[in-house]
Protein backbone atom coordinates (compact mmCIF):
# COMPACT_ATOMS: atom_id res chain seq x y z
CA UNK A 1 0.00 0.00 0.00
CA UNK A 2 0.99 3.63 -0.35
CA UNK A 3 0.39 6.42 2.14
CA UNK A 4 1.03 10.17 1.99
CA UNK A 5 2.38 12.40 4.75
CA UNK A 6 2.30 16.20 4.66
CA UNK A 7 5.39 16.63 6.84
CA UNK A 8 5.74 18.85 9.86
CA UNK A 9 7.21 16.29 12.24
CA UNK A 10 9.24 13.12 12.55
CA UNK A 11 6.42 10.63 13.17
CA UNK A 12 3.06 9.87 11.63
CA UNK A 13 0.32 7.30 12.29
CA UNK A 14 -1.24 6.05 9.06
CA UNK A 15 -4.71 4.48 9.23
CA UNK A 16 -5.03 1.12 7.51
CA UNK A 17 -7.21 -1.96 7.68
CA UNK A 18 -6.48 -5.54 8.67
CA UNK A 19 -3.26 -4.67 10.50
CA UNK A 20 -2.60 -5.89 14.02
CA UNK A 21 0.14 -5.29 16.56
CA UNK A 22 1.63 -8.67 15.58
CA UNK A 23 1.85 -7.81 11.86
CA UNK A 24 5.27 -7.84 10.22
CA UNK A 25 5.89 -4.61 8.28
CA UNK A 26 8.39 -3.42 5.69
CA UNK A 27 8.26 0.27 4.70
CA UNK A 28 10.22 2.46 2.28
CA UNK A 29 10.11 6.11 1.23
CA UNK A 30 9.07 6.62 -2.40
CA UNK A 31 9.32 10.43 -2.47
CA UNK A 32 10.15 13.22 -0.04
CA UNK A 33 11.08 16.90 0.05
CA UNK A 34 13.77 16.78 2.78
CA UNK A 35 16.46 14.18 3.36
CA UNK A 36 15.27 11.64 5.94
CA UNK A 37 15.10 7.91 6.44
CA UNK A 38 12.67 5.59 8.18
CA UNK A 39 13.88 4.79 11.69
CA UNK A 40 11.07 2.40 12.55
CA UNK A 41 7.64 1.24 11.40
CA UNK A 42 5.42 0.00 14.23
CA UNK A 43 2.20 -1.87 13.48
CA UNK A 44 -0.88 -1.48 15.65
CA UNK A 45 -4.58 -2.23 15.37
CA UNK A 46 -5.48 -0.71 11.98
CA UNK A 47 -2.57 1.75 12.32
CA UNK A 48 1.01 1.91 11.08
CA UNK A 49 3.19 4.43 12.93
CA UNK A 50 6.29 5.46 11.00
CA UNK A 51 9.13 7.37 12.67
CA UNK A 52 11.57 9.27 10.44
CA UNK A 53 15.14 10.40 11.19
CA UNK A 54 14.07 13.99 10.43
CA UNK A 55 11.02 15.77 9.01
CA UNK A 56 10.75 14.32 5.46
CA UNK A 57 8.73 17.36 4.36
CA UNK A 58 5.58 17.88 2.36
CA UNK A 59 4.41 15.37 -0.22
CA UNK A 60 6.20 12.43 1.37
CA UNK A 61 4.96 9.10 0.05
CA UNK A 62 5.78 5.78 1.68
CA UNK A 63 5.13 2.30 0.42
CA UNK A 64 4.58 -0.50 2.88
CA UNK A 65 3.81 -4.20 2.99
CA UNK A 66 2.38 -6.00 6.01
CA UNK A 67 1.92 -9.66 6.74
CA UNK A 68 -0.18 -10.84 9.67
CA UNK A 69 0.85 -14.24 11.02
CA UNK A 70 -1.90 -16.86 11.14
CA UNK A 71 -3.38 -17.92 14.42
Amino acid sequence: SQSRYVGGGTSNAFTTTNMTASSIVTATILSQTNAASIVKAVPGTNTLTVTFSADPGANTTISWISVTPAG
